[in-house]
Order: C-alpha cells, then structure tokens, then sequence
C-alpha cells in the first residue's frame, strides 16, 4: 500500500512560520525595487521587469523546495521492525559412546537428536547448519531450510557412528 508521511513532521511547523515571511519579505524586496527604479529611471525596459519577476519566482520555488525537503517526505509503506537472525550450527558426537543407554533404554544418540528437533522447532527463521564430530565435519551448511535439516537428522541412526574418541575442540573450532 502507498502513502505518503513526512520523516520529520515537527519540522512542518517551522516551515509553516518561515515560508510565509520569507515569501512576504521576497515580494517587499521586489516592491520596494520597483519604486527605486521609478524614482532614478522613468522608461524601465520590459526585459528588466520579467528578469526581477522570474528571479523572485525562482527564489519563491526554491524556498518552496528546500523547505519541503526540510520535512522528510516519504513514499511507500513504512518499514518494518528489523529483525535480527541467528546463525546456529547444532554440533553431534557422532563416537562410539553415543551408543550407551542412559536410563536403561534411550540411546544417547537418540535423545541428542530429539533435544537438537526441539531446538530447531524454536528457530523458525534463522540459519542452522550441523556437524558431526568426533572428527569435526561439516555436514549440513547454515541454510534457512529447516525443514530438510530435520529430515537429514531423523534420517541419521546409529549405523553410521563408527567413530572413536570425542574432539569436541576441534567441533568448536570448525562451528566457529
């Protein structure tokens, strides 16, 4: 939707009280000029008298103009609040010891994966990219594709954890 506002409205009364005496002050100039070259010249030439009128419309439109700018116009729809995003990389231990049942039951892997779905339920909008470590590996790059995100990562079971060892500096290194 197009509309027109000003950016500085407070400025607009300014402009209401100066452009009216400005304009006022530019046709006394041009009155009393007048009655000076009646008094010293008695046959003005008519170029004289469109020159002095066309410099006081050309001061008048520029008054006009500067003043307008002054306010601020603005066209189109207002902006919107700025929203800031976030880049999110989700780091998975993908080593041998995600394997071990926590509680008797649920795999470690399991609940990682859930806690990280959760997650990405939570950061509708911003970039998420994954990696696996225990070698430190980007998998899945900063993307706003969420959605096939979450299918990559229910996709992943434990078949594909053949890693020993944890390096999870090597995992902040490469997240950063």
């Amino acid at each position: 939707m197009n509309w027109f506002r000003f950016g500085n409205p407070e400025s607009l009364i300014i402009v209401l009280v100066i452009l009216p005496a400005i304009l006022g002050l530019l046709l006394y100039g041009l009155r009393m000029k007048r009655k000076a070259m009646l008094l010293f010249q008695q046959n003005r030439h008519s170029t004289f008298v469109k020159r002095q009128k066309l410099q006081v419309v050309l001061l008048t439109l520029s008054v006009i103009f500067i003043s307008f700018a002054i306010t601020s116009p603005q066209w189109g729809a207002k902006s919107g609040t700025v929203v800031e995003r976030l880049d999110v990389i989700l780091a998975l231990d993908i080593s041998t010891s995600m394997l071990a049942t926590d509680d008797g039951f649920v795999r470690r892997l399991d609940t990682a994966k859930d806690l990280m779905l959760s997650l990405m339920g939570q950061l509708e909008g911003d970039r998420v990219g994954l990696l696996y470590f225990a070698e430190a590996s980007v998998v899945y790059p900063l993307t706003d594709d969420v959605g096939t995100l979450r299918e990559f990562l229910t996709a992943f079971n434990s078949d594909t954890v053949v890693h020993r060892g944890t390096q999870i500096a090597n995992a902040i290194n490469t997240a950063t």
